[in-house]
This record gives C-alpha cells, structure tokens and sequence, in this order.
C-alpha cells in the first residue's frame, strides 16, 4: 500500500511549514513510517517553538531508535521547561541507549529542572537494572520540599529500589506522617513494597483512623505487602469499616494469612456484607487461602448471589478448595440458561475438580452454541483428555467456524489440544 506522503514532503512539511499543526502532523507521520532519513530533521525539529512538535519529534526519534538522536534528546531534556516534553524525552533517552541514559538520569535528577527531574525519576522506575545507584539521588530528591511532583515520583521510584538504606526509610516515614494525602499514600506503598517493618504500625494506625476514605484504603492495601503477621489484626478490624473498598481492600490483603482466625472472618464478611465489591475481593481471597471451610457458602453464593460479578468468581474457589461437594452444583452451573461467564468458570472448575466426571461434559460443551463454552472445552480436554477425544475434536476442527471472531481462537486452541493429548498418550505408552 502506497504511503498517502513521501517523506521528503512530510520532512519539507517539518521544517518549513508556518502552521503548527501542520509540522506536529508530519513529525506524527514519520513516527509512522520509521525512516532512517528522517533522524536529522526531527533531531532540528526539537528546536520548535511549539511544545506539542517538540513532543511529536521526541516520540518519532524515539521509534526509528537511531543513536544519533540520544545526546539531542538528552540536550533538550536539560533545558525543557514543559513536563509533557520531559516525560517522552526522559522515556526515551532509555530507550535509546540504556546504559548512556541511566547515568545522565541520575545526574537530572540531581541537577535538573523541576519538570525534568520529576521525568527521570519516573523513568528510573521503569529501569530495571542498576536500582541501587538511584537510591541517593532519589532520597536527596525526596529530601528536598520545594519540588512537590519530583519528590512524589521519587518516593515510587525508592519502592521499587528494594532499598535498606536508613535515610530513606527514615525520610519515607516522615513523609508518610505529611498532611499532603498524595506524599502520605505513595510513601504508604514504597514503604510496603520495601517491606519495612518499622512502617507497619504507622500505616496500621492510619488504617484505623485516618478520617481520608483513600488513605484507609492505601493503607489496607499496602499492609497486604508486608508479610508479617503483625498486619493481621488492624486488618480484621478494617473488615468493619463504614467504606466498602476499605473493606474489600483489607479482605484482600489478609489472602496471604491462612490462619482459621482469617478464614472464618473472610467467610463471616462473604455471608453478611452486601457490598459487591466486598464480595468480589472477599472471595478472591477465600479462593487464594483454598479455603474449604467456605465450600457450604460458596456454593450458596453460586446457586443464589444476585451479583453475577461475584458468583463467576466461585467456580475457581470452589475448585481450590479440593472438596469434590462442589461437582454437583458446578454441573448445575452449566445449563444453557444461566450466565455464559458462570457457565465457563464452571466448566474449567469441573476440569480442575473432577476431571474423570468432567471429560464427557467437555466432549459435550464441543457442540455449545456459545464460541467461548466451545474454546473453555478444547482447552481443557488438552489438558485432561485421553485420546477418546480426538474424534470429536478433528470433527470441530472440520466445521466451518465462518468469519466468527472466535475462529482463530478455536484453531489454535484444537491444534494445541489435539498435540497435547498425544504427547500425553505416547508419554504413557513409554
């Protein structure tokens, strides 16, 4: 297909043309089009004076990936004032030369302008190697109370450094003690990425009385990061709590404590809270504990909740927990009148659960008229079937499955399933 403009237009357009637009929609264009030839003109066209060309420019040197393009980019992130232009030049300075970018990162963030030094302390984040170096750059940043949107972002990028150091810890629980609600939230989340242990008892204390609705439920959130048994009981007690995501947050965090006191909390919140969003994160968490003391409750949610939401959730539950009390009900989930994504669940419940039982059903959701009971079949009977269903497999895989958006899907998956199954079979014949 013929491009709708050669790039020595769209080039000419970049750095003659008097309409903004006009020169912002031709860098655009080369982004596209990724032509080597274009790297000098877009590396000119950092120099306009319209914010959103500079923008388009940076992104398009950024796709064609040419080093030429690495130290203009990095000159202009020293001097840009706009914190759009920053965020895409400090991208992708990375993605240009990784190992060139990290240590001119680490200089902006010390030395740069506010909106660049915000920009590379985001960008530092998403960096994966080297984090260690960034932890004093970051902490000074933090430290520094005149640079709001930098400090905010440092605090992040210092979660995800997996950091010991003193000064940071000790200036990311300052921070969490701060008025400002956006400092105070992301401090909560550093401190429980980095499993701080002296930040339980803070973070707890605003679990359970912050009058801020959004710093209870940061805080029910992040106390799930920390591992430690000592979160349990502000959780329980966070269970009650007047805000619904309050309550669905701490449910969700106490998924990680198997204790009998938890589990019967979960199922207590599960039975009485009306929320479905509590019940939502509520059952989650029940599935991850592989709580077999909820299947009575579970199954109960599954035959009568009014809340599709939550009962296509218990299928998965109910086959964690092992206990084979569930097969009927599952089976009973898969007429053809009830919710097609409750009827799915259930069918790869069933496959989990009792997969001798739920071979014939699988063989018999090959002929559903729903495309996806179709494919939740073909997959499972890959993963549980002998060859008794090949057949019925290579007579799907011979029906014409039209222009439906499902078929790809199912040939892929019937291939797939159909070389699992003999794999299978040869390996047991060995």
């Amino acid at each position: 297909m013929s491009k709708p403009f050669s790039v020595p237009d769209l080039i000419e357009t970049l750095l003659t043309s008097e309409n903004s637009a006009a020169r912002c929609a031709a860098a655009n264009a080369l982004h596209d089009i990724k032509e080597v030839v274009a790297v000098e003109p877009l590396i000119k066209a950092l120099q306009d004076g319209d914010r959103w060309v500079r923008y388009s420019a940076v992104r398009a040197l950024g796709s064609i990936r040419d080093r030429r393009a690495f130290q203009p980019v990095a000159d202009l992130l020293q001097v840009e004032a706009d914190p759009t232009v920053c965020e895409i030049a400090a991208a992708n300075l990375a993605a240009l030369d990784l190992e060139r970018s990290f240590p001119l990162l680490i200089d902006i963030i010390e030395n740069g302008s506010p909106p660049a030094k915000a920009a590379a302390a985001r960008t530092i984040r998403d960096i994966d190697t080297g984090k260690a170096e960034t932890v004093g750059p970051l902490t000074r940043l933090l430290a520094n109370k005149h640079d709001w949107e930098a400090r905010l972002d440092a605090i992040y990028a210092l979660g995800e450094t997996g950091t010991d150091d003193p000064q940071a810890i000790e200036l990311l629980l300052l921070a969490m003690a701060e008025d400002d609600a956006a400092i105070c939230s992301a401090a909560i989340f550093a401190l429980g990425e980095l499993g701080v242990e002296r930040a339980i008892k803070p973070v707890a204390h605003l679990l359970l009385n912050s009058p801020s609705a959004s710093l209870r439920r940061d805080a029910a959130t992040a106390l799930g990061d920390f591992e430690d048994e000592q979160v349990i009981e502000p959780l329980l007690v966070a269970l009650g709590d007047h805000d619904e995501y309050v309550r669905a947050y701490a449910s969700g965090s106490l998924a990680g404590f198997a204790t009998p006191r938890v589990i019967q909390a979960l199922i207590q919140l599960v039975g009485q809270d009306k929320s479905e969003v509590v019940g939502i994160y509520a059952v989650q968490a029940l599935r991850e504990l592989k709580a077999v003391e909820a299947s009575e409750l579970l199954i109960e949610i599954l035959l009568k909740s009014p809340s599709n939401e939550v009962r296509k959730l218990v299928p998965s539950a109910l086959a964690a927990t092992g206990n084979p009390v569930a097969v009927p009900p599952l089976m009973k989930a898969l007429q053809s009148n009830e919710v097609l994504e409750v009827r799915v669940e259930a069918l790869h419940a069933l496959a989990r659960l009792a997969p001798f039982k739920a071979e014939k059903l699988l063989i018999e959701a090959l002929r559903d008229g729903a495309a996806e009971m179709r494919l939740a079949a073909v997959v499972e009977l890959g993963n549980i079937a002998g060859e008794e269903a090949l057949p019925a497999l290579l007579l799907l895989a011979g029906n014409d499955h039209g222009q439906s958006p499902w078929r790809e899907k199912l040939e892929e998956a019937i291939s797939g399933a159909i070389k699992k199954i003999k794999e299978r079979s040869q390996a047991g014949r060995k």
